[in-house]
């Protein structure tokens, strides 16, 4: 995975690498005091994005959180001590770790682009050149964040964050919306919809972030889900996709959207029902891309603390 990463981090993080293998996970044990202490930040932070909602906001905290915990479970000995000694008692999965880069997104606005970026639904692929936004884009700014994470010369501050920032951004490109526009409705922001059991319409984006998942997830806490999720990944499928670079996930997730997310939903005109029969189909890719999300993010830390 990460073959531009591991390129760039070649130069001056040190040569050799620990032996590791991203597959089966690790034994711990399935309730951890972090997940639970951050219940209240994350209710907090919940309740800071509903009520100030902004574009191109990626999965629900417990979404990100779900992540976190898959990516814990395959980390290597190597990462496990250094993201102990960057975080000290935190743990990834905790929210005001898995969701801190949209917390402080507002009080950072330069920094909400690197949350996403605009590929066309109708265009050939991801163009840099006209796409990229001057390198101020997801793609970008999580090649920017491995390299001073790997950086052991980097101050300790700014590998913090940038642990932080990689966690959540790894997390971010997974959704499909976070990759796609189409018709300039940013990402599904601007394209409304009506969701079962809810009376007001809500964005298309909203939906794969936030309304999807708890069907799946149900009454689960983040620690049961994340263990069921994580057990459900073969070995071959982690290989496969631990392989890559952030703009070949990009890719599946523009795709995705092209062919998931889009599909059934015209691109005008009044607020359309979502079926049942939409919300089955898009269920296990949700599903799917935070199972992905959580293995890649755990290959760019092994890569980082190699």
């Amino acid at each position: 995975m990460l073959q531009s990463l591991e390129q760039q981090l070649g130069n001056g993080s040190g040569t050799g690498r620990a032996a590791h293998t991203v597959g089966s996970p690790r034994s711990r044990p399935r309730h951890r005091s972090g997940v639970a202490a951050s219940n209240a930040m994350l209710v907090m932070l919940m309740v800071t994005i509903v009520l100030h909602s902004s574009p191109a906001l990626a999965w629900n905290g417990e979404g990100h959180q779900l992540i976190a915990w898959i990516a814990e479970e395959r980390l290597s000995e190597n990462a496990k001590v250094g993201t102990k000694e960057l975080l000290a008692d935190a743990s990834l999965s905790d929210a005001q770790v898995a969701s801190w880069a949209d917390h402080i997104r507002r009080e950072r606005r330069s920094s909400a682009p690197w949350h996403y970026v605009n590929i066309p639904v109708d265009a050939q692929g991801y163009d840099p050149a006209k796409h990229g936004n001057g390198g101020e884009n997801v793609i970008d700014a999580i090649e920017r964040f491995a390299k001073v994470l790997a950086d052991k010369k980097a101050q300790k501050e700014e590998r913090v964050e940038a642990l932080k920032f990689l966690v959540h951004f790894v997390g971010d490109l997974h959704q499909p919306l976070h990759c796609a526009d189409r018709n300039g409705d940013k990402g599904g922001n601007a394209r409304l919809v009506f969701f079962p059991g809810r009376k007001k319409a809500v964005s298309l984006h909203m939906v794969w972030d936030s309304l999807i998942l708890p069907r799946s997830k149900g009454k689960q806490s983040v620690a049961d889900y994340g263990d069921a999720l994580n057990d459900r990944i073969t070995e071959e499928q982690a290989k496969a996709w631990a392989q890559g670079r952030p703009k070949d996930w990009a890719a599946e997730c523009w795709q995705i959207a092209r062919e998931v997310v889009y599909r059934g939903v015209p691109p005008a005109g009044d607020p359309p029902a979502i079926a049942e029969e939409y919300i089955v189909r898009a269920q296990p890719v949700v599903d799917e891309q935070i199972q992905k999300a959580g293995v890649r993010v755990a290959a760019a830390l092994n890569l980082a603390f190699r």
